[in-house]
């Protein structure tokens, strides 16, 4: 009754799937992948803990096969991926964390409160308005990392502002000196 029951299932879910034609396969895969990314990931992460020591193995082998293999493809791989995560919202987060316990000062965002806001943001300086790289800026050093305490802002701002100026003062700054030096340039 039961294998019975397996295969009435399996026969259905199979029936279902639109597997004669090859797009509309890769489509219908595409689909269920975003759908079910948190099952997956779950999943994913489930079998990593169960299996670490073989997870590491293999990533190692890969690594230095490849590394043998084609040596430069190995290193710009390595470095290209290391930095698109880095500056990847979940990478920015991740240097947030850390920097703040080298200072030994708390973090009060998580992780996916601080994606959403970063994605939601528009890329310009909140000092002096110019895009480009930004950087994250506490608008009051004083206080640790909150959304209410968060801004984007260019490099030269934030190495500016540092821990000498206050939040107002800077603005006055940034709209008055650095918005006119970065337009010059």
């Amino acid at each position: 009754m039961v294998t019975g029951l397996v295969i009435s299932i399996v026969q259905c879910y199979t029936y279902n799937m639109p597997y004669k034609d090859k797009q509309k396969k890769k489509e219908y895969d595409r689909l269920y992948s975003q759908n079910h990314s948190e099952i997956k990931r779950e999943a994913s992460l489930r079998w990593y803990k169960e299996n670490k020591a073989l997870a590491v193995k293999r990533a190692l082998i890969y690594s230095k096969k490849l590394k043998k293999e084609n040596p430069k493809k190995w290193h710009t791989s390595l470095y290209k991926r290391h930095r698109k995560w880095a500056q990847s919202p979940k990478g920015i987060y991740v240097r947030i964390k850390s920097n703040s316990r080298k200072r030994k000062m708390d973090v009060g965002i998580e992780r996916g409160d601080f994606i959403n806001w970063y994605i939601s943001k528009i890329k310009n300086c909140y000092y002096c308005g110019i895009t480009g790289k930004m950087t994250i800026e506490r608008k009051n050093n004083d206080l640790p990392y909150f959304l209410s305490n968060i801004e984007l802002a260019c490099d030269n701002c934030n190495k500016v502002k540092s821990n000498i100026l206050t939040e107002q003062e800077m603005l006055i700054v940034g709209k008055l000196i650095m918005q006119k030096r970065w337009k010059n340039q």
